[in-house]
């Protein structure tokens, strides 16, 4: 009970945490493991959207990742989702704010994946992998939805080889549900879905991979 009332979803409910949730929350939690700005610029890349793609972003929150693949994926559909009401407020209110409007926005909860087979031209999860309680159907929904030729880019943290970060790990993972991956567990996660093209980059614990839907 205790680990459920102090989890990383039950803050995306608190109000204080979902206003300051771009600027400050998200930055700071996640500092001593990676870099939000160096997390964004690298997803960008390896998404590569371009017109008249359709995108998918997993666990929204408040759009900082969604208004990245926007612009460029117009006419194309730009679709953020999320399980937090709160969050989705948020977000619909800083779209408002850089007149993104026209972005889809809807609440999933990914467990029970909500989309058809061969829908989006890019899918990606940010922050969130890390939160899933069956992380293998996650990767198994992402692959079925996602066109021929399509890519999955997601963001998510890694164990540290070093004692002391090791050991900070291992108490959130007891203490908040939060899953630090090996970085061969992802590739297997995504090989055993189906994917293929492995391709990744680092920083500090932070980890962005691209895999691709033969």
């Amino acid at each position: 009970m205790l680990q459920e009332f102090f989890s990383s979803q039950w803050a995306m409910e608190l109000g204080p945490i979902v206003t300051a949730y771009e600027e400050i929350w998200r930055p700071c939690v996640t500092s001593f493991v990676s870099d939000l700005k160096w997390e964004m610029e690298t997803s960008q890349q390896l998404m590569d959207v371009s017109s008249g793609m359709d995108v998918l972003d997993i666990a929204c929150g408040a759009g900082n990742f969604t208004r990245l693949f926007s612009g460029a994926a117009m006419p194309g559909v730009v679709m953020g989702v999320d399980l937090s009401f709160p969050m989705l407020r948020q977000c619909k209110r800083n779209l408002k704010k850089q007149n993104k409007t026209y972005i889809t926005l809807m609440r999933v909860d990914v467990t029970k994946w909500p989309f058809a087979p061969e829908t989006f031209d890019r899918i990606h999860c940010a922050g969130a992998l890390h939160l899933f309680p069956d992380i293998q159907n996650v990767f198994n929904s992402i692959y079925r939805s996602l066109k021929k030729e399509g890519y999955f880019v997601g963001a998510t943290y890694c164990l540290e080889g070093n004692i002391v970060i090791n050991s900070i790990q291992k108490y959130l993972e007891k203490a908040h549900g939060i899953h630090w991956f090996y970085q061969q567990e992802l590739q297997k996660l995504s090989s055993k879905a189906g994917f293929s093209r492995w391709e990744h980059q680092t920083y500090r614990q932070g980890i962005v991979f691209k895999v691709r839907k033969s």
